[in-house]
C-alpha cells in the first residue's frame, strides 16, 4: 500500500462513522445553492500546490454562483453530500461576580 493510499484509507475511516451516525447527508443536488453554509462531503481539489490528490473530506461549504462551483474553508471541491449546519450548542449562563457588581 502506497503512502497516499494509506492517508485515503485513514481519512475514510475517520469520515466514515460520523457519516452513519449523523444519518442526515443528502444527495448534493439537493443542497442549497444561495450561498448558505452547510457541511459537505466529497473530494478536494489542489488549489494552493500542494499534492492533495482527491481524498475524500467534510468540509464547512457554500455554493459560489459566479464561478458554479462549492468553496471549502480551503479552496474547492466536488462535493457528493451535504447536511445542514447542527445546531450550535448553548452557552451557559452568565455568572456575575462580586466585581461584576455595581
Amino acid at each position: 500500500m502506497t503512502e497516499k493510499e494509506a492517508f485515503e484509507e485513514t481519512v475514510h475511516t475517520m469520515n466514515a462513522p460520523r457519516l452513519e451516525v449523523a444519518g442526515a447527508w443528502q444527495p448534493i443536488s439537493t443542497a442549497p445553492t444561495d450561498g448558505t453554509r452547510v457541511l459537505t462531503y466529497g473530494c478536494l481539489h489542489d488549489d494552493g500546490g500542494a499534492d492533495m490528490g482527491e481524498v475524500p473530506a467534510v468540509q464547512l461549504s457554500r455554493y459560489d454562483r459566479q464561478y458554479g462551483w462549492w468553496c471549502a474553508e480551503w479552496g474547492s471541491h466536488e462535493p457528493t453530500y451535504w447536511q445542514p449546519l447542527p445546531t450550535p450548542p448553548t452557552p451557559p449562563p452568565l455568572v456575575e461576580t462580586e466585581e461584576g457588581k455595581g
